[in-house]
């Protein structure tokens, strides 16, 4: 008659020690692993029988829980205990983002694991989750952004006590093939930006000052709909902050900078902006215009241009597209990368050091790419 042992020891290395861990069995024969802090075998030994004669072996843990009943509320970004955890340690968490992780559970984590009592779920039942997101027709990136999503979860799970392991360990993500993102040529820029072919491609003013800072400047969408007339000055604008569907917030790197733009791009810009809120308006500055309308109005001058929808999306161009174009011509002539990252918000501090106190004289070379890219508009 073959006999289990009640528990057996193993070890695992962390650094300059070893920490003996023990192997026993839950209420459902399932093999389950804790560990007992200590570095000495006999010790470890002494440690887990005196929790076996207290009948202890097996931690109490709290009551079994559905994993849609533990989800309620997980990423509400006022009441959820692991956001306003992370944000007392000092963590970044917005509010976007949050709302970003609450769809995500809704549309592809809840189907497949809802109902499942969350100690009953497997490192099998995660991969074949994650597996099935190819069948459905969705790629890799989004198979792996749910995976993260469910990662984190779980792991509070397992610190709640509803679970003695998160099952996502050692659970490896999809192979991503990032798809580069297109830009525009110079020549199809300087045609579809020139002031004098407003007309012929644009039906907003606004919408077309935004592509058009974008393109020259590199911005992000959000740091352009934050932009206020405060902001303004003649020979740069002041980036201090990004605006996404919850309003205001820091920009992605929570470090303001200051971007230079030519004479032309500040006359555009007291032309269409409000004396006083957002620049980029249409309700005279009490709210930026909506990102989507920033999108489709390029789409459609792309069009009239001769860029069809087809086109577009095989090129992958999108109002984004234009800080990867200033990016790539700045690089193109030769302007050194830490003041490039120091223009577009990609930098360490390191990298800006030199930058930090704003000096039109410093960009002089910045402002002919500039004048190179308006082309025979400047």
């Amino acid at each position: 008659m073959h006999y289990r042992q009640i528990f057996t020891l193993t070890k695992r290395n962390f650094g300059k020690k070893d920490i003996y861990y023990y192997l026993t069995y839950d209420e459902n024969g399932k093999r389950v692993c804790f560990s007992t802090g200590l570095t000495s075998k006999t010790a470890a030994q002494a440690y887990c029988m005196e929790l076996y004669k207290k009948g202890l072996l097996i931690p109490k843990r709290q009551a079994r829980i559905k994993f849609a009943e533990f989800a309620v509320g997980f990423w509400n970004y006022e009441t959820s205990t692991y956001i306003q955890g992370t944000l007392a340690r000092g963590g970044s968490f917005g509010q976007a983002y949050a709302h970003s992780r609450q769809l995500s559970v809704e549309k592809h984590i809840l189907p497949f694991f809802g109902d499942k009592y969350i100690d009953m779920i497997t490192p099998a039942d995660v991969d074949r989750w994650l597996l099935s997101f190819k069948a459905m027709g969705l790629s890799n990136t989004t198979a792996n952004h749910n995976l993260v999503t469910l990662r984190i979860m779980l792991e509070e799970a397992v610190k709640s006590g509803f679970a003695v392991k998160n099952p996502c360990d050692g659970i490896k993500p999809l192979h991503e093939n990032a798809k580069t993102r297109g830009i525009l040529t110079l020549e199809e820029a300087r045609e579809l930006l020139n002031p004098d072919n407003y007309l012929k491609y644009w039906d907003n003013g606004v919408t077309y000052a935004g592509n058009f800072l974008a393109a020259i400047t590199g911005l992000r969408l959000g740091e352009v709909l934050a932009l206020r007339w405060e902001d303004i000055h003649d020979g740069y604008i002041a980036v201090t902050h990004s605006f996404n569907d919850f309003g205001i917030k820091d920009t992605k790197t929570h470090r303001g900078r200051n971007v230079p733009i030519p004479p032309l791009m500040f006359q555009i810009l007291t032309q269409i902006a409000p004396h006083n809120g957002f620049i980029f308006s249409v309700d005279g500055g009490l709210n930026p215009i909506q990102k989507d309308k920033m999108h489709n109005d390029l789409y459609r001058a792309l069009r009239k241009m001769g860029i069809d929808a087809q086109q577009r999306k095989n090129r992958n161009i999108c109002f984004h597209s234009w800080r990867h174009f200033f990016n790539t011509t700045l690089r193109a002539g030769n302007i050194p990368d830490a003041k490039t990252q120091a223009l577009t918000g990609h930098s360490t501090q390191e990298m800006t050091e030199h930058y930090t106190h704003f000096q039109a004289s410093d960009f002089n070379d910045v402002r002919q790419i500039q004048s190179m890219i308006i082309g025979s508009a400047s």
